[in-house]
């Protein structure tokens, strides 16, 4: 394109100023860019109700769906591969490929993550033409709340994820989850750009109405919280026993056994009597745990039955429940994969739960069950087996809504398996993310589920960020990164209820379907159009 044409027009359903492409393509990664500095380590969150103003800026310039498609594409790239740098840490560390191959894999990770812009710029101009100019605002949040229901996750990275430094924006998730709080935040940028390309002020007086709303509820919201009644108060220790990247990845027992011997040193530092519940992160056990039961054939290696047995000597010292992350063998026959596993030790008895939801690439290869040959393809990578059953363990009257590290940014898992719990337990282990501010990401993902069950949730993390969220969502403790610490915090359960916690994730689901039942008609239509203009054409000739 040469020189930018202008078009004067009155609604968004037009163009109102074309821009060269290359003007577009910057406003786009701009848009990328500006998501990302809402996001920690920077965490500027009041960007992300602007962060799309320069997309949808540059989107309203053009009228193919394709061009909006390339142009969100841009911004999602850009902002996934600034906000998963870590991965080339992680692949380095876990798997021992050369750091040009993990970066390579964060580029392409970026590229796949950036098609829910993509989609969501794509949508905006498909249906312009259907927009009024009062509803545009909210069409464009619901837009984008469909692209983060819609496509596929591989970690869930919503909008709405960026606002918990302010909880009073947060309560909104507690209607129909995060994405709720996505559609908010993508519908201020809407008005910013209504009124800017509007050149009216008084139009911008609509963002000041939104946030009010928004802000309203949020504080109302948080008042009903502290407003009921606390049933218990359940006081907990949680043990960070920061394992360093050696000790981990060691082959042999010598290097590992440390770990076990840190956590019960810093175990015994808590004020013990005045505690009803210790918990260990996961991975805490340096090997296996393999009850006398399971080991009947006695398979084990004498370290693994030495271990098991000393952490059940030390919980019966306790005198109180011991929460447990390990890896753990639960097939006397020793045919069964292992699983990641939160083993709780009352006493005499046991409870176990084994994680549902497996890290991709990191627990399991994806196609090991159809080429079992795959298993081993990849250095670094487990391969370990999806636990079954209820997440919902009962401790001494309290029922522990459980999950191990991955499973808790998934909002209608833990809403299947949690939401019938007093209060909501993550065990995980961090060390792989190393000295990057992906810890601090894994902390802000999982805070909405706190908000949306309204239920406090409890993090006992290896090398940090172990935290308490209370169910408004705000973080009442928390412990630094890549150090031994203890944390105890008092629990206050209350039977708090919210619209999430009756329907779930089901009205966005409809509310996405309703949004790709339009784009499926909008096609229709368009291809309708040009078969109806064919038709015309050939009309004409053989006239």
């Amino acid at each position: 394109m040469g020189k930018a044409s202008v078009m004067r027009t009155g609604t968004p359903g037009k163009a109102s100023v074309r821009e060269p492409s290359t003007r577009r393509l910057a406003l786009a990664g701009l848009t990328g860019l500006l998501l990302a500095a809402s996001y920690p380590s920077l965490g500027w969150w009041w960007l992300a109700l602007v962060a799309y103003v320069p997309l949808l800026w540059a989107v309203a310039g053009i009228a193919r769906a394709r061009q909006g498609f390339v142009l969100g594409w841009v911004a999602g790239t850009v902002l996934h591969g600034l906000s998963f740098y870590w991965l080339s840490f992680t692949i380095r560390e876990m798997s021992g490929l050369p750091t040009v191959v993990g970066w390579l894999v964060v580029l392409l990770h970026a590229a796949a993550m950036g098609l829910h812009q993509a989609v969501f710029a794509a949508a905006v101009v498909a249906t312009r033409q259907w927009q009024s100019r009062v509803w545009w605002p909210a069409w464009v949040g619901v837009t984008l709340l469909a692209a983060e229901v819609i496509v596929p996750w591989q970690f869930p990275w919503y909008l709405g994820n960026a606002v918990y430094p302010a909880p009073v924006l947060l309560q909104a998730a507690d209607v129909v989850g995060v994405v709720g709080v996505s559609a908010l935040a993508a519908a201020c940028s809407a008005v910013v750009v209504d009124a800017l390309r509007a050149k009216s002020w008084r139009r911008g007086l609509f963002l000041v109405a939104l946030l009010g709303c928004w802000t309203g509820y949020g504080a109302l919201r948080l008042w009903m919280v502290e407003a009921v009644p606390v049933n218990r108060t359940l006081a907990v220790g949680l043990v960070q026993h920061n394992p360093s990247m050696k000790e981990k990845t060691s082959l042999k027992p010598g290097p590992r056994l440390p770990m076990f011997s840190r956590a019960i040193a810093l175990t015994t530092q808590l004020p013990l009597d005045d505690l009803d519940l210790v918990i260990w992160p996961e991975g805490a056990l340096p090997f296996f745990y393999v009850p006398l039961e399971v080991d009947k054939p006695g398979r084990a290696p004498p370290v693994l039955r030495r271990v098991t047995a000393d952490l059940h000597a030390f919980a019966a010292k306790l005198g109180r429940p011991l929460i447990v992350g390990t890896l753990r063998m639960s097939d006397r026959q020793w045919k069964a994969r292992p699983t990641n596993a939160a083993v709780v030790i009352d006493g005499t008895s046991t409870q176990a739960y084994d994680k549902h939801l497996l890290v991709p690439f990191g627990e399991y290869l994806p196609g090991r069950d159809l080429m079992p040959t795959l298993k081993d393809l990849v250095p670094g990578v487990s391969d370990l087996g999806a636990g079954q059953g209820t997440s919902v363990l009962e401790v001494r009257g309290v029922r522990l809504g459980m999950s191990i590290c991955y499973e808790a940014l998934f909002s209608g898992f833990m809403w299947r398996q949690t939401r019938d719990s007093d209060v909501l337990l993550n065990l995980t282990d961090d060390v792989w993310f190393g000295p990057t501010n992906a810890p601090e990401l894994h902390l802000m993902v999982q805070i909405p589920r706190a908000v949306e069950l309204r239920r406090p949730l409890l993090r006992a993390t290896a090398t940090g960020i172990s935290a308490m969220v209370d169910a408004g969502g705000r973080v009442t403790a928390r412990t630094p990164v890549w150090q031994t610490a203890t944390r105890v915090v008092r629990v206050q359960l209350r039977d708090v209820g919210s619209p999430f916690r009756v329907w779930g994730p089901w009205p966005a689901r409809a509310l996405a379907a309703l949004v790709a039942g339009l784009l499926l008609l909008v096609e229709w239509r368009r291809r309708a159009g040009l078969r109806v203009g064919v038709e015309r054409d050939e009309g004409v000739a053989g006239s």
